[in-house]
């Protein structure tokens, strides 16, 4: 069983039993065979699908077949997965290296490169994502241990078949004999210990990265196995059960290693129990019948399709990584390509980002007028699409208008700067150009008309933001100065005017960027006024329901920020528009910069607060999206504040010493 030989697909009676499969298989199942999801060293990975005609976006089950890792074929699937598409699952079987366990970490890659590659096709084939379970015998059955336990794992997530921005992680195990613990398995078997460093046998091991977050298990083993002997099975029950998690060991009397005893009508109907009650109904329904929040595997997904429908796969999600003039787009030549040096290493090693977001000047885009120029955007598009990211586009007028507008007759609004963590204007002489001004209107839209051009059908390019009436900085609140306010209220019809602007604006926006999010980002209350902001809002979700997002950019952990009026806001919109509206947060500052740590306060209470206002996307600021560490503390706070669920999260913190209550408007 475990000879270190590599053995090819083609062995004799292959093709004679994925006929026999073929005539086994139940009706009403289409099967599409020899899907390739990568290629790897010269070599074409492939599965099969099995998918039931007559079930609406089936859950998935991934079978992996055994074979001592050195042997073996997706086309051996096991009868009883074939049969579970009568039970409404679609089954997919695959292929992976073989040649020995000593391939490690090879073939989990391959294994988790399968996985992202059927969540990025999932629309195609119409199953559901948020629905897997794996399952497989010996060999397959380490593997899917393995791709089970390791979920968030960067040494063996891998990039095998590229659709990076994908989860891996599956949401149930099905254990037939398979090895957990390789150096009890060695100490136990010679043979298997030959040539295998302590070093791999420990990397190796499915026990080695058990924790509180993985995912229900069964295991079925016979107790005359002389192959993988059933301790393997009883130290990974005892461990499941000693971390709370929910484990199955049903030991099968008188079978060995594998065989008939498998593949009887009992051990079938556990594990189509089993599945059914684990993955068979979808996540969105789970999460409605308890307490209101979003699943695990809602908030943790690396996660997804191209086109911006009402899906999963397709929405804003995850952390997005900003990235700005001052990070090198808008510098000298040397400092820009030492920016696209940066961008490729850290989408190549921090996994956690799931987009970019490029924020650049309408100045810098086109400081001649009619003649925008691309090319740095394109080379940090090139960038990011290399490594499967998808990306959000900013391109802001207000104070970063072209000189040349002005000189065309636009009509300003000078001010004196005010905000004083915007250092590049702190104190200056400033202007922006008025929102409805009609020579601003129709230069700046002639020119985010070429930007849609260029970029609109891009499959990675997944959102835009809405910069249609800017004012002091990109974030679009009024100026604070008393005298600025003062000012702007003496224009007749100013709060009219705004709205309209605004209204028409997102109307343009949406038929420029059919295929992308629109986002409205703010710093207070939606672009300073509570009524305004209230009506723009409506009107976005109303005519663009499913595509509109409300971002809000002042996400912090200094305390509760349940009081907040723009949090509340954001509250209230999830309330009124539910799915209609897509809910984002930006960090008020960030965690890699020393000096201002204490600004954004801790770690674990911005994660509760943001999973508070329900957040579908965070975006980072420049050295945290840059720090795999920072992503990394904040995506397993994210897995433990969803398994726990916002109160339980909140007990724990409270517990832990570490939860900070509201601060009232009051006390600020």
């Amino acid at each position: 069983e475990f000879k270190q030989v590599r053995r090819s697909r083609s062995q004799p009676g292959n093709n004679d039993r994925a006929q026999q499969l073929s005539r086994e298989l139940p009706d009403d199942v289409k099967v599409f065979s020899d899907l390739e999801y990568a290629s790897v060293d010269g070599e074409s990975l492939s599965l099969d699908l099995y998918l039931p005609e007559k079930a609406e976006l089936p859950p998935l089950i991934v079978w992996i077949h055994g074979g001592g890792w050195t042997r073996g074929d997706k086309s051996l699937i096991n009868p009883a997965a074939t049969k579970l598409t009568e039970a409404g699952f679609a089954v997919a079987s695959l292929n992976y290296r073989l040649g020995g366990v000593t391939l490690h970490p090879k073939q989990i890659h391959d294994i988790k490169g399968a996985i992202r590659w059927l969540r990025a096709n999932a629309k195609k084939y119409a199953f559901d994502t948020t629905r897997v379970g794996v399952a497989g015998g010996s060999a397959g059955a380490h593997l899917a241990l393995l791709l089970g336990l390791s979920g968030g794992d960067v040494e063996l997530e891998g990039t095998v078949g590229g659709n990076l921005t994908e989860s891996s992680r599956v949401q149930a195990i099905v254990d037939l004999f398979g090895p957990s613990e390789l150096q009890e398995l060695a100490n136990e078997k010679a043979a298997f210990s030959r040539g295998k460093s302590a070093e791999l046998l420990q990397s190796a091991s499915p026990l080695q990265y058990l924790d509180k977050r993985d995912p229900p298990l069964l295991i079925l083993h016979g107790d005359k196995d002389q192959v993988v002997p059933l301790s393997q099975s009883k130290i990974l029950h005892q461990r499941y059960q000693q971390a709370g998690l929910d484990s199955e060991l049903h030991v099968i009397k008188g079978a060995g290693h594998g065989g008939v005893q498998f593949k009887d009508p009992a051990q079938y109907q556990l594990i189509k129990d089993f599945f059914e009650q684990h993955i068979s109904k979808p996540a969105a329904a789970k999460a409605d019948s308890t307490s209101g929040e979003a699943s695990s595997e809602q908030l943790t997904r690396p996660v997804q399709p191209t086109s911006a429908s009402d899906t999963e796969n397709s929405r804003l999600h995850g952390f997005h990584w900003i990235i700005g003039p001052k990070s090198g787009l808008a510098g000298t030549e040397r400092a820009f390509n030492k920016l696209l040096e940066g961008i490729d290493h850290t989408l190549a090693t921090n996994p956690y980002i799931t987009g970019v977001y490029i924020i650049y000047h309408w100045r810098l885009l086109e400081q001649k007028e009619g003649r925008p120029n691309f090319d740095r955007l394109d080379q940090v598009i090139d960038v990011v699409r290399k490594h499967g990211r998808y990306y959000k586009l900013a391109v802001n007028p207000g104070i970063y208008s072209p000189d040349w507008l002005y000189v065309k007759g636009a009509s300003s609004f000078p001010t004196l700067g005010s905000n004083p963590a915007r250092t590049e204007i702190f104190q200056k002489n400033i202007r922006i150009p008025l929102p409805w001004d009609p020579i601003f209107q129709t230069s700046y839209y002639d020119m985010m008309a070429k930007v849609a051009e260029r970029y609109r059908d891009d499959t990675s390019f997944r959102a835009i933001t809405l910069t249609v009436a800017t004012f002091m900085s990109p974030e679009w609140y009024l100026p604070k100065s008393a005298e600025d306010m003062r000012r702007w209220k003496r224009m007749a019809g100013y709060s009219d005017k705004l709205e309209q602007v605004w209204k028409t604006g997102i109307d343009r926006f949406a038929a420029l960027f059919p295929a992308q999010f629109l986002v409205l980002e703010a710093s207070s209350y939606p672009l300073g006024l509570k009524t305004v902001g209230d009506a723009v809002v409506h009107h976005g979700v109303s005519s663009n329901a499913g595509r509109f997002a409300v971002q809000i950019n002042q996400l912090n952990g200094r305390f509760d920020q349940l009081e907040q009026p723009t949090y509340q806001k954001l509250l209230a919109y999830k309330k009124k528009y539910g799915p209609q509206i897509v809910i984002g947060l930006q960090n008020v500052k960030g965690w890699a910069y020393p000096k201002i740590r204490e600004q954004q306060g801790s770690e674990d209470m911005t994660v509760y607060n943001f999973q508070q206002a329900r957040g579908e996307y965070w975006e980072l600021w420049y050295g945290d999206g840059k720090s795999k560490a920072v992503c990394e503390l904040l995506y397993y706070l994210q897995q433990e504040a969803a398994l726990l669920g916002l109160d339980g999260f909140k007990q724990k913190l409270i517990k832990d010493g570490d939860y900070l209550p509201v601060q009232t408007r009051g006390s600020q």
